[in-house]
């Protein structure tokens, strides 16, 4: 016996989701006139979109998933968290939204709509490093409420972005909305920083102390406060730029891709930050080593350039910007004090750590490392920080999680077959993330990536993003 016909049907899922549009924008222009005076309207604002937050995320999770991304540094300044007042952890619209994408998935997979991804040894060592991490935050010198709240927007919620990006990220399409959000990404922040150096004025100012590198090198701190936080990000931008060249055709949209790239260059450049001008390098080098073609593009114009540079040398090694950063000697020599420092406050709680981000007031109250004034010493090192925060039990764990992302790698290398579209996206995707773990993995001896959320959000973001097309790939072969 045949099924009654439903007129609707074809075109039900759309009107489901067109009724939850209007439903939540009805919602929000309701607490928008309900709540709109002067002192509410930050609360206004941040209602409004989170409903809006909440909206993208459940008609399509990964298009949520990038948004929320890309706009995650600018929630401070245009009050689109809500803040419950102190002790009461705030909610964050990058906390709301991730956590909305989770349940959805569930709600998913409940139906047998979708089927997870299986845990992996990552997932492993991600869930060891969190919960020592979390646990850091408990004897934090801050506070338990916000040591735990700090470590979970540092850590958890870049793994968090991994575990959907994983489960969200199996198509060419899928791949190509990832890197098309490290392209925006970069591109805000090229903007900011070739802004600021132009006109020395400070868009989307944070409490931080602006000042000059030796006699006249600006520092940029527009939006996340440190050079270092934009150069990391853009060299994972570059990254994606080089991607996209390899399968982009069009020479219209090759054009657009290499402007945005030398913009991504030359703005890296004026962060004055080493560490970003390796991560550039690091992005060029590794990537010309898996594709003859950029290989036969780029590597000849580093070797002018460097050829250049050897032959000008007497020039250059006058300027400021080799005197005063290049060849520094003195923020080396603090880096590396540091390292004495971190491996005495962390033989006073070996296992357990002294807390999270603990480093720098601990230094100053025991006298390991003078006094300054509005500054609050950091490690300047990814693993010390984590060292001195949790211990082992969270060092162990951490080391762990990027050695076990490069042997998957390698094993996702091995397996891709060559040939067809998918598989060379698959292909470009793996390249992309031995780029992208060497630069975090390079770059991380030199600053403290917990203090770089953005930075961490966009590694594991891409990383689900390959762990997702290869896992697809492997269940379709």
């Amino acid at each position: 016996m045949n099924a009654p016909a439903r007129p609707f049907s074809p075109w039900w899922p759309w009107l489901q989701r067109t009724a939850l549009a209007a439903g939540i924008v009805t919602l929000g222009l309701a607490l928008g006139l309900t709540l709109w005076d002067a002192q509410r309207l930050p609360l206004t604002v941040a209602l409004v979109a989170v409903a809006f937050a909440l909206l993208l995320v459940t008609l399509d999770p990964l298009l949520g998933l990038a948004a929320w991304i890309a706009i995650s540094p600018f929630a401070p300044f245009w009050n689109l968290d809500i803040h419950l007042g102190a002790g009461i952890p705030d909610l964050a619209l990058a906390r709301l939204a991730a956590g909305w994408a989770v349940i959805l998935l569930l709600a998913q997979a409940a139906r047998r709509r979708r089927r997870l991804a299986l845990p992996n040894l990552l997932d492993v060592t991600l869930l060891l490093f969190g919960a020592a991490i979390v646990l850091s935050g408990l004897s934090s010198v801050y506070g338990a409420s916000a040591g735990v709240q700090a470590a979970f927007d540092a850590y958890l919620l870049p793994f968090l972005a991994y575990v959907l990006a994983r489960n969200l990220v199996q198509t060419p399409a899928a791949a190509r909305l990832v890197l098309l959000t490290l392209v925006i990404i970069g591109a805000y922040l090229a903007f900011l920083v070739l802004q600021e150096q132009a006109t020395g004025r400070v868009l989307f100012a944070l409490d931080t102390v602006q000042f000059t590198y030796g006699t006249g090198l600006r520092r940029v701190v527009s939006l996340l406060g440190n050079p270092v936080f934009f150069g990391i990000p853009l060299a994972f931008s570059v990254v994606a730029c080089l991607l996209l060249l390899t399968t982009e055709k069009r020479r219209l949209a090759q054009g657009l891709i290499v402007l945005l790239m030398l913009a991504f260059v030359v703005a890296a450049f004026y962060t004055y930050n080493r560490a970003s001008w390796a991560g550039v390098a690091l992005a060029v080098v590794v990537l010309s080593a898996f594709f003859g073609r950029l290989r036969r593009t780029l590597l000849p114009a580093l070797v002018m350039l460097t050829l250049v540079g050897v032959l000008s040398w007497p020039i250059l090694s006058q300027q400021p910007i080799i005197e005063e950063r290049l060849a520094d000697e003195a923020s080396v020599e603090d880096r590396l004090n540091n390292v004495t420092v971190s491996l005495a406050l962390w033989r006073q709680a070996p296992l357990f750590g002294i807390g999270y981000a603990s480093f720098g007031l601990a230094a100053l109250d025991q006298g390991l490392l003078p006094r300054i004034a509005k500054y609050v010493p950091a490690p300047h090192n990814s693993y010390l920080f984590v060292l001195t925060s949790g211990g082992l039990l969270a060092l162990i764990p951490y080391l762990l999680s990027f050695a076990v992302i490069a042997f998957d790698l390698w094993r996702f290398g091995r397996r891709a077959p060559p040939g067809a579209a998918a598989p060379r996206v698959l292909h470009s995707m793996i390249a992309g993330g031995w780029a992208i773990l060497l630069i975090m993995l390079g770059t991380s001896l030199t600053y403290d990536v917990a203090t770089g959320t953005l930075t961490s959000l966009m590694f594991y973001f891409f990383m689900g993003a390959v762990y997702g097309m290869a896992e697809h790939a492997a269940a379709r072969a």
